[in-house]
C-alpha cells in the first residue's frame, strides 16, 4: 500500500480551539481525563512527554502550528512542489529556527557571554559557518543528558500561572484539561510562562517535583531530584570532583554552607554525585548555571554545532541560500509565539521577564522590551520561490534599445529545469520607430547574442554587461 504524504502535520479541532495536536483517543499516555464521553484527551506528538504538563504541550503545539503555517506559505508560492518537498522544506526551516533560537537567545542566558565566546557558540550575523569538523562527535554526552541539562528542574515553580490564578503542578501533571479551555488554553498557559520569572538554579527544588511528581493519590508522588541522582549512578557517570577536574575548574565554586552540607552527606568527597553538586554551584558571570554545568553544556552544544554537517548555518548541498539564512536569522521565539497564538503583546525577548533579565540580584533593563504581535514580521517566503522573478522595470533607451531583466531561483529544493525562456527582454524604444530600423534590429541581435550566454549570471552582472554592450553599439 502506498504511503500517503501530506505537507502539514496532523491536527485536531475543538469548538473555539483550532489546531491542537492530534488526540490520543486510546489514552495510551495514561493521562488523567474527565468523565467518559468527554472530548478532552491527551495528545500524540513526536515525544510522549508532551503530556507531562500543559506548558510543555503548549510549546509542542506552537511549533506544530509553525510547521503547518510555513508549509502553507511555501505551497502557495510554489504550485509545482509536491507535498513531500513542501513537508521536507518546512521541517528543515523549523529545525533551523529551533537551532537559531537555541544558540542566539537561550544559551547566552544560561552560559553568559564569556563562555559563549570562548566556545564559539554565537551564531553569525551573515554568511555561512565554516567550522564544520567531520572528526567531531555530535552525539549526546552521558554527563549532559543525565545531569547537567537537568539544571532546569531547579528553576520550576510550585505552580503554573494561568489567567490570574496559579495551578499547582501536582494538579496538572498528565492532565490536559487546561488546554481545552476556550477562554484561555494554550494562549494563557504561554502568557503565564512569559510573565513569570523562573526560579534560580540552586540546590532547592520545588516540592511539587520532589514529593508530588506525577502523583495520582496523596503521598504517592515521585521525587525528581532522587531520580536524577539515581539515573546518574545507573548510567555510571563520573563523580562531581572528577568532572570538575576534567573541566579545569579549580577552587571552591560553592557557598561555604552548601559545600559543608555536601561533605556532611557524602563521607568521601570523591563520591559526591554530579547532579546535586553541579546544580548547587555559584552561577557563572551573566549566566544561570555554575562553572561545571556550564562546561558540560558548552562542550555539548559546541559538538552539536561543529560536528553536525546539517547545522543550519553550514554551506554545502543541503544548505539554505544566503538570503534564506538571513530570513531565518530574523526569527525569535517571541515572533514564533506571536505567529501561532492569539496573544497581542508579549516581551520581545521571550527568555526575559517583561523586558528585564535577571542576573543574580541585578535587574537589567532591555530596550524595546515589548513586541506587538500584529507587527511581528513573518519569513519572506519569496526567498524560497522557485522559478522566474517578476520582470524588473524597463531600462532607459540606449542606442534606440531598452531592455528588462528577471532572475531565476534554482536553489534547493527547486528543480534544475524550473526556468524556461530568457532572463531578458529587448525591444525598440517607441520614440525611435521612424529611424533606421534594420540598424536597430542588428543591434538587438548582437545584444541578445551576448546576453544569451549569461543565463547563469545574476541580474546585477547581466545589467552591467548589457550596459557595456549597448555603449559599444552606440560607438559603432
Amino acid at each position: 500500500m502506498a504511503l500517503l504524504i501530506v505537507r502539514t502535520l496532523k491536527t485536531s479541532q475543538d469548538p473555539g480551539i483550532p489546531n491542537l495536536l492530534p488526540k490520543d483517543t486510546n489514552n495510551s499516555a495514561n493521562c488523567i481525563l474527565p468523565q467518559l464521553g468527554s472530548n478532552v484527551k491527551c495528545f500524540i506528538s513526536g515525544d510522549v512527554r508532551v503530556n507531562e504538563q500543559p506548558a510543555l504541550a503548549s510549546l509542542h503545539t506552537i511549533f506544530m502550528r509553525e510547521h503547518n503555517r510555513i508549509a502553507t506559505g511555501l505551497g502557495a508560492l510554489n504550485n509545482g512542489w509536491s507535498d513531500q518537498i513542501i513537508f521536507d522544506e518546512a521541517r528543515k526551516i523549523v529545525g533551523a529556527i529551533l537551532q537559531h533560537i537555541t544558540y542566539k537567545e537561550y544559551l547566552p542566558e544560561i552560559l553568559g557571554s564569556a563562555i559563549m565566546n570562548s566556545n564559539g557558540l554565537n551564531p553569525l550575523a551573515t554568511g555561512y559557518f565554516d567550522g564544520y569538523q567531520s572528526s567531531m562527535n555530535p552525539s549526546i554526552k552521558n554527563e549532559f543528558a543525565t545531569a547537567a541539562f537537568r539544571f532546569g528542574h531547579s528553576m520550576v515553580h510550585d505552580s503554573l500561572k494561568y489567567r490570574g490564578t496559579s495551578l499547582l503542578f501536582k494538579d496538572v501533571f498528565s492532565n490536559p484539561t487546561t488546554l481545552y479551555d476556550a477562554n484561555g488554553g494554550i494562549d494563557s498557559v504561554t502568557k503565564g510562562l512569559l510573565d513569570w520569572q523562573s526560579q534560580k538554579v540552586d540546590e532547592r527544588l520545588s516540592q511539587q517535583i520532589t514529593r508530588h511528581l506525577f502523583e495520582r493519590q496523596p503521598g504517592f508522588g515521585a521525587d525528581l531530584a532522587a531520580i536524577n541522582i539515581q539515573r546518574g549512578r545507573d548510567h555510571g557517570i563520573p563523580s562531581y570532583l572528577l568532572i570538575k577536574a576534567i573541566c579545569n575548574i579549580t577552587g571552591n565554586v560553592h557557598s561555604p554552607s552548601i559545600w559543608s552540607s555536601l561533605n556532611d552527606i557524602y563521607n568521601i568527597p570523591d563520591d559526591i554525585d554530579l547532579f546535586p553538586a553541579g546544580v548547587s554551584e555559584n552561577p557563572v558571570a551573566g549566566g544561570k548555571v555554575g562553572p561545571t554545568f556550564a562546561c558540560i553544556i558548552a562542550k555539548q552544544f559546541e559538538a552539536l554545532k561543529k560536528g553536525d554537517r546539517y547545522y543550519y548555518e553550514n554551506s554545502g548541498n543541503h544548505a539554505f541560500t544566503p538570503e534564506q539564512l538571513d530570513e531565518i536569522r530574523t526569527t525569535t521565539l517571541s515572533k514564533v509565539i506571536c505567529r501561532n497564538t492569539g496573544l497581542t503583546s508579549i516581551p520581545s525577548k521571550a527568555f526575559r521577564v517583561n523586558g528585564y533579565v535577571f542576573h543574580l540580584a541585578a535587574l537589567e533593563a532591555v530596550n524595546g522590551s515589548w513586541l506587538t504581535c500584529s507587527g511581528a514580521s513573518d519569513l519572506d517566503y519569496n526567498k524560497w520561490k522557485c522559478g522566474w522573478s517578476n520582470w524588473e522595470s524597463w531600462t532607459q533607451c540606449v542606442s534606440f534599445i531598452r531592455f528588462r531583466l528577471r532572475t531565476c531561483t534554482r536553489s534547493k529544493p527547486c528543480a534544475a529545469n524550473v526556468c524556461t525562456g530568457k532572463a531578458y527582454q529587448v525591444e525598440i524604444c517607441e520614440s525611435f520607430t521612424r529611424v533606421n530600423i534594420p540598424r536597430i534590429q542588428a543591434n538587438i541581435l548582437s545584444f541578445e547574442s551576448i546576453l544569451s550566454q549569461q543565463q547563469s549570471i545574476n541580474g546585477t552582472v547581466i545589467l552591467s554587461i548589457a550596459r557595456n554592450v549597448l555603449q559599444n553599439l552606440v560607438r559603432q
